[in-house]
């Protein structure tokens, strides 16, 4: 029994495996559960808070929490929902000391130990057994080969074909790999590896391999499983990250505390030539846009200071005055810029440097992921919660609204779907779910909705569909429901 002096948070952590319920792939429009209207989940307890932590898509992995106000104690559990609402499994015991975060890889859920970074297979539908899966890891885990590799702390790379099947064990790819600076995991989907810093092994873009770097050495492509490298950079490495076109990979040297080791120039390797570029810059993560690459310049006025933008593949440089990130490519010539620092946006013409006004809105701005077909941004004016959201095209043609009274947990889809929740009053905390799709039809998916949010938001593996809090207001009791989304 819930009282009245407990909070229960349910937070949705990740994707388990795929079920039959999901939207359609024939000529048919796309359905929820086999319908044309949102299906509910599973209801929320009274008093109770919801987050998410991470992604889903045919079943969820779910953390409950229950909160002691009296002494601030929680009790913590790991569910799993399937995506229809059919069934909830318990995938742990309640405790009040846990021990494990709980989350998904892939199709995969794991439970990671706290203390030291074991990780075992859960079963989705509460009946085999547990088994390990990797003796360590520190970092993120990689879906790579078929199956997860992970960063084990005494710098071996450890694979596993399949994490479900208790036959098979681990095995080690490469040892001798650099640990990360400050070593930790992902919370929730344990495969979110751009939330980390750039000194960890990352999946190559063929999926086949992995991209890592040697202690006080080389970065080296592995293939997995069989162990085979390749040289991609001599070194020592300390830091690199793939570009959006991965023949291109910006690194950086060695200790900064040896002057000898080159520590902190970036660079951008081109993978086909093997010839480097310098982008300026000494730091990381480095800011990048398409092929574009910024570096701040110091100096002792705000006069001297400056901005370069570096073409990773031609070498082609600009600099502007004041210190700018990019946010998108707005064509072969612009780009749409930020403050370093402050909210708003402005353009760069690259053939000139000279930094030119935005079409879109002063700030306070909130852009959201940026698509092929343009970017978003959300205008508040003064203290207001909600306001007008405005949508830039890359195709040259101008920046106008997509709609009124969005707050800033709406969101816009791969496929140019906007949902938003329709607040008339600032203070409203429910109100109609909205969609509005790419050719500007509006429809109210629910009534008395908040907390809209869409699987995968702004990854590749995005899925269409989108999760929603529904209040009941006669009664006020609130359920999480789930919508699949038009194509």
């Amino acid at each position: 029994m819930i009282g009245f002096d407990r909070i229960l948070v349910w937070a949705i952590v990740g994707w388990v495996s795929a079920t039959g319920c999901g939207p359609s792939t024939g000529a048919p429009p796309p359905q929820t559960c086999g319908g044309d209207d949102p299906v509910k989940l599973v209801d929320l307890p009274p008093d109770t808070g919801w987050r998410t932590l991470a992604a889903s898509t045919e079943q969820f992995v779910m953390e409950r929490w229950v909160l002691e106000q009296e002494d601030q104690t929680a009790t913590q559990q790991a569910f799993v929902l399937e995506a229809c609402g059919e069934s909830v499994v318990e995938l742990s015991a309640a405790t009040t000391a846990p021990t494990e975060h709980f989350g998904v890889a892939g199709p995969w859920p794991l439970a990671v130990d706290i203390e030291d970074g074991s990780a075992r297979w859960l079963d989705p539908t509460g009946t085999a057994p547990s088994h390990p899966v990797f003796p360590s890891t520190i970092s993120c885990v990689q879906e790579v080969a078929g199956g997860l590799a992970a960063l084990g702390s005494d710098g071996t790379v450890w694979f596993h074909p399949d994490p479900a099947e208790p036959s098979l064990d681990a095995v080690p790819v490469i040892t001798g790999v650099r640990r990360p600076d400050w070593p930790r995991i992902p919370l929730g989907d344990f495969t979110r590896c751009e939330l980390l810093d750039a000194d960890i092994p990352v999946a190559d873009a063929d999926g086949d391999a992995l991209l890592v770097m040697l202690d006080e050495g080389p970065l080296v492509r592995v293939t997995v499983p069989t162990g085979e490298q390749e040289t991609i950079i001599d070194g020592p490495v300390s830091q690199f990250m793939s570009m959006d076109d991965p023949r291109y990979i910006l690194w950086r040297g060695g200790s900064e505390l040896d002057p000898d080791s080159d520590c902190c120039t970036v660079r951008a390797r081109d993978r086909e030539t093997g010839e480097d570029i310098s982008v300026g810059g000494d730091l990381f993560p480095v800011n990048s846009g398409a092929y574009w690459v910024s570096s701040l310049q110091w100096g002792p006025t705000f006069e001297n200071q400056g901005t370069v933008f570096t073409h990773a593949a031609t070498g082609a440089t600009v600099r502007v005055d004041g210190w700018w990130t990019p946010e998108a490519v707005l064509s072969d010539t612009q780009l749409l810029v930020a403050p370093v620092d402050e909210l708003g946006t402005a353009i760069v013409d690259l053939t000139t440097g000279v930094v030119g006004p935005s079409p879109l809105p002063a700030p306070p701005l909130y852009l959201e992921p940026t698509y092929p077909d343009g970017v978003t941004g959300l205008e508040l004016v003064g203290d207001a919660e909600s306001g007008r959201l405005h949508f830039l095209p890359f195709d040259g043609s101008p920046a106008r609204v997509l709609a009124e009274n969005v707050g800033d947990d709406f969101v816009r889809t791969q496929t140019g779907t906007l949902v938003y929740v329709d607040r008339v009053s600032p203070a409203d905390t429910y109100g109609p779910l909205v969609m509005v799709t790419r050719a500007g039809e509006r429809t109210v998916i629910h009534d008395h909705a908040s907390s809209p949010w869409v699987p995968f938001h702004g990854e590749a593996r995005e899925r269409n569909e989108v999760l929603f809090v529904r209040q009941d207001p006669q009664t006020g009791d609130r359920s999480l429901w789930r919508y699949v989304l038009p194509e």
